[in-house]
């Protein structure tokens, strides 16, 4: 199982996905909407949680991830930052980054789609373009152009 820090994501419910995960920081939709949209820096609001990725390599999922994440935002979402062993999610350690700074945030709009709507709003629409993006149809390769330009 790998743990990495999810930065900036707006979500306050946990989302289920084939083989991974987004576990939320925050219950609080006003706080975690706050800190998600904060334009200075990218604050640690959420852990990808991955058990399995089948044929397709962890950094291939965290970087179609972010782009996913981004475009349902309209933020760019960053995530890095292994857990490690020992660390338990609500539970790091001090020296965990809980923000990142550095480097100013795009801001393309309002959410495309929000977890407070539906509670399984937010996973249905990752996971449709997950499952679109791991495929190799022509359909795919011109969803993967369409959302990469817009990220």
């Amino acid at each position: 199982m790998v743990r990495i820090g999810v930065y900036g994501f707006e979500c306050t419910k946990e989302i289920l996905l084939d083989g991974y995960s987004i576990i939320p920081l925050y219950k609080d939709g006003l706080e975690v909407k706050t800190l998600s949209r904060d334009e200075a820096c990218y604050h640690l609001t959420a852990i990808l949680v991955i058990n399995n990725t089948g044929d397709l390599k962890p950094e291939s999922l965290i970087f179609d991830l972010e782009g996913v994440l981004s475009f349902v935002t309209q933020k760019d979402i960053i995530i890095k930052n292994r857990l490690r062993d020992k660390e338990a999610i609500f539970s790091l350690d001090d020296d965990f980054p809980t923000k990142l700074t550095g480097c100013r945030r795009a801001n393309r709009g309002s959410l495309v789609i929000s977890d407070n709507i539906c509670k399984e709003s937010a996973s249905l629409c990752i996971s449709l373009a997950m499952n679109v993006l791991s495929g190799d149809s022509v359909e795919g390769k011109v969803f993967r152009k369409a959302l990469f330009k817009n990220s």
